[in-house]
């Protein structure tokens, strides 16, 4: 097994877990809605705004699915260099496969971080925009800057791991 293989493997895997997940928050939304009556009551600005926010929000998750699984080859190409993927794995060099093993899981974990932090930044952003009580929308910032403190560190950790997952690797080997 080439190293790239693992890479395109482990992309496959991520982009059916992120389509999945965008499918079943998409049922588990609507099938909440139209149970509680609530699609016909989309008569004010904030409730299809919500609906509209929430939507675009699980979808991210299925178009970056999609885009993960038409461009595995290209992605798997970025987290496993070229010069590595022309050598076969052996069980003799267990010190590259364990190198390779730990890029590849860094940057998969990094995705993972990238898009919900994304997502939750989205959903945040989209919140207080449609937020019509200043007063206690005062209350709510409070909170909400430390939860979005937390995702943009989130994000930030993300984009290290994916663009950077060897050298963590080998950082991570001399601990």
């Amino acid at each position: 097994m080439k190293s790239k293989d693992m890479a395109y493997i482990a992309l496959k895997i991520l982009s059916i877990c992120f389509s999945m997940k965008a499918i079943n928050n998409m049922t588990l939304y609507l099938s909440n809605k139209i149970s509680s009556h609530a699609i016909a009551s989309l008569d004010s600005h904030i409730e299809m705004y919500s609906l509209i926010l929430t939507i675009t929000s699980i979808s991210s998750y299925l178009i970056v699915g999609i885009v993960l699984w038409l461009k595995t080859e290209k992605f798997a190409n970025c987290i496993i260099p070229k010069s590595n993927y022309s050598e076969k794995i052996e069980m003799g060099n267990s010190k590259d496969l364990l190198l390779d093993v730990q890029v590849v899981a860094f940057s998969i974990v990094g995705i993972v971080m990238i898009m919900s932090s994304i997502n939750y930044i989205y959903q945040y952003i989209g919140s207080i925009v449609m937020f019509d009580n200043k007063h206690a929308l005062e209350g709510i910032l409070r909170t909400f800057m430390v939860n979005l403190g937390g995702r943009v560190i989130t994000l930030i950790l993300g984009l290290i791991l994916l663009l950077k997952p060897r050298k963590i690797a080998k950082m991570v080997r001399t601990l």
